[in-house]
């Protein structure tokens, strides 16, 4: 029986699914020319995203290939020549078209990385990069036609790219229609002298009203005399000019007046956020009145912040129809949090940093979480946290830390008892647990776990040895980190010897630090 021929639109659906899983994608290059001009697309939107570092030098040398002659000549004050070979060999498609990401900090790093791939020379404050920006803004500028993410971070460690200048801008006017994810970072190390970044950004509410997603970020700290109080009000009318922004992230302020110029500007769009996240915001003195509209909010997060009150709290609707609530490490009483948790009903993620028995009296209002996060300084309230996750038998996730108190033996075992059977992911981070404890704990445990973070001090032949015993027995683990430190690091050949026999099970090994950062706000 031949297989069926799939209509296009199903295989571009296809196609798409694989955005994120670049190695299938390149081979997708090679099926037909169909699916090579499909994949070409994707791989060459967020280009950046689809190679590695070193490797994104190669892009720029693509780029470089769409220089007019205008753009070529400019160049050669700087002794920058576009290579003949280059010249002589048209790209087979229209790459520069394809981009929907931009990102100055991507463009600057890599045109570093070129430069230095030539002649060896190159950093951050080669006048050369800023040449190669500007005409390849103005080269991107002439051939996109839609720009759907825009990163703009014109200091970050030292490092500053300027962007575009407004009169490209102005020739692909349209591209901008299509911008739905913008990016804004500035640190200690901005000194306002980006001039064609600053002169984008006070246009930019004038070429775009779709913006859905904002992450803005003004890392500024009043003890040194470094505000942004004029970049804010910047940002406030890019704000003002959406008509739609459900995802708005804001992070690192501690100026009263900042805060106050950024969260007032959201009141046109409260009502339709449905992702609200503070990173390291102080609240004192901000009021938060409008918040009182976010009816369609479905994730919070408050991370390393501080000042937030119980009037605050006072401010939210009296029930939140959030699905997800992270409180990490913030500097503010314990009520604050339980305030919160108690307007959850309906979570289904929650994180907890300092998880006291007040805060898990209000988190068994909501009966369906299926993720869990929390961390732990007490042995006091063992009793009512076991109480708490065996209510929950559709668990799926679970991650705890309970490195600051003594007794993680008797934890680990009780702990074993309690996981409910729908479990695949758990996350341990303890200071002390003995092989015996560990190996009890297996024995104790019925979860099917897929996915299992086990970071201890120490962690050695032994507790491997009862891991590989695990591992020959359930049959059900995919994925394993073991410690917050590289192998090469902490292992003899013994312990090497195990984890070899433990990937030979089908286990794939991953790094903790790595998959840290990607909690993106999660404190363990």
């Amino acid at each position: 029986m031949p297989v069926p021929i799939l209509p296009d639109d199903c295989i571009v659906n296809i196609l798409e699914q694989l955005e994120y899983d670049k190695s299938t994608l390149y081979r997708c290059l090679f099926v037909n020319r169909f699916w090579c001009i499909y994949a070409v697309r994707l791989l060459w939107h967020r280009p950046f995203s689809s190679s590695h570092r070193d490797k994104h030098y190669m892009i720029i040398k693509t780029y470089l290939s769409f220089f007019n002659e205008s753009e070529q000549k400019s160049l050669i004050p700087f002794n920058i020549t576009v290579d003949y070979q280059i010249q002589q060999s048209p790209p087979l498609f229209p790459y520069a078209k394809y981009l929907e990401e931009f990102s100055d900090l991507d463009f600057g790093l890599s045109i570093e990385v070129f430069l230095s791939n030539s002649d060896g020379q190159s950093n951050w404050s080669d006048r050369r990069v800023d040449a190669i920006l500007i005409s390849l803004w103005r080269m991107l500028m002439r051939h996109c036609v839609k720009i759907k993410s825009m990163k703009i971070r014109p200091s970050l460690f030292l490092y500053g790219f300027d962007g575009p200048d407004i009169e490209s801008i102005m020739h692909t006017k349209s591209a901008f229609d299509h911008l739905r994810e913008f990016d804004f970072y500035v640190d200690e190390y901005y000194d306002g002298t980006f001039s064609r970044t600053i002169d984008l950004i006070q246009k930019l509410p004038s070429l775009c009203s779709g913006i859905k997603k904002m992450s803005i970020c003004l890392e500024e700290d009043p003890a040194y005399e470094i505000e942004f109080e004029e970049e804010a009000c910047w940002i406030a009318e890019i704000i003002e000019a959406q008509h739609n922004i459900v995802d708005f992230k804001f992070s690192a302020s501690k100026n009263m007046r900042t805060v106050n110029i950024v969260s007032s500007a959201l009141v046109k769009n409260v009502n339709r956020l449905t992702s609200l996240s503070f990173i390291g915001i102080n609240f004192n003195g901000i009021s938060l009145k409008l918040l009182s509209n976010l009816q369609c909010l479905e994730r919070l997060v408050f991370s390393i912040c501080s000042g937030l009150t119980q009037t605050h709290v006072h401010s939210f609707p009296q029930t939140l129809k959030l699905q997800e609530l992270r409180l990490d490490r913030n500097e503010w009483v314990n009520e604050v949090d339980v305030g919160l948790i108690q307007k959850c009903k309906s979570l289904s993620k929650i994180v907890i940093n300092n998880l006291t028995t007040e805060k898990i009296a209000a988190a068994r209002n909501s009966t369906n979480i299926k993720d869990v996060t929390v961390e732990m300084k007490s042995v006091n309230f063992l009793e009512e946290f076991f109480k708490w996750i065996r209510q929950y038998k559709m668990l799926v996730k679970l991650h705890i830390k309970n490195s600051y108190f003594k007794g993680g033996g008797q934890f680990i075992t009780k702990l074993g008892e309690i996981l409910p059977p729908s479990l695949v992911y758990l996350g341990l981070v303890c200071e002390v647990i003995e092989p015996e404890e560990l190996s009890e704990f297996f024995r104790e445990c019925n979860a099917p776990l897929e996915t299992l973070i086990i970071a201890l001090d120490p962690l050695g032949y032994e507790h491997l040895s009862v891991i590989e015993s695990f591992v020959t027995t359930s049959y059900t683990l995919r994925l394993l980190s073991l410690s917050n430190r590289s192998d090469s690091e902490i292992w003899g050949p013994r312990e090497l010897a195990v984890i070899e026999r433990i990937k030979q099970h089908g286990v794939e090994m991953f790094d903790y630090v790595s998959y840290n950062y990607c909690l993106a706000g999660c404190f363990l």
